[in-house]
């Protein structure tokens, strides 16, 4: 990843959190608990625009501490150009009561 910064240019590798291998091909998830930057996390979501255009993942899923985060996190991913069947944003609140239900 490169993105701008106040001080100049930043470059790091990314990898998601967690990827997960479903019959219609790999999917990223990113648990967004902290607000990234606007940069970086345009940066991030270029690149899994580009990981779907070349079929190297079918889909992301962010898994977000706040509706507020999910609703930015969502706004970035459609200007980044992520076609809306290809993302899923979720709560971490429901992830957790989903598990939790899980289990019993």
């Amino acid at each position: 990843l490169e993105w701008q910064t106040g001080t100049g240019w930043r470059r790091a590798t990314h990898r998601p959190d967690l990827v997960l291998s479903i019959p219609n091909g790999i999917v990223v998830v990113e648990v967004e608990l902290r607000r990234k930057s606007s940069k970086r996390l345009a940066a991030v979501l270029s690149l899994y625009r580009s990981w779907l255009a070349d079929s190297k993942i079918a889909g992301v899923v962010y898994v977000c501490g706040s509706t507020a985060l999910a609703e930015r996190v969502e706004r970035f991913s459609t200007d980044a150009g992520i076609p809306k069947h290809a993302t899923r944003f979720e709560l971490l609140d429901d992830v957790q009561a989903q598990a939790l239900r899980g289990r019993g």
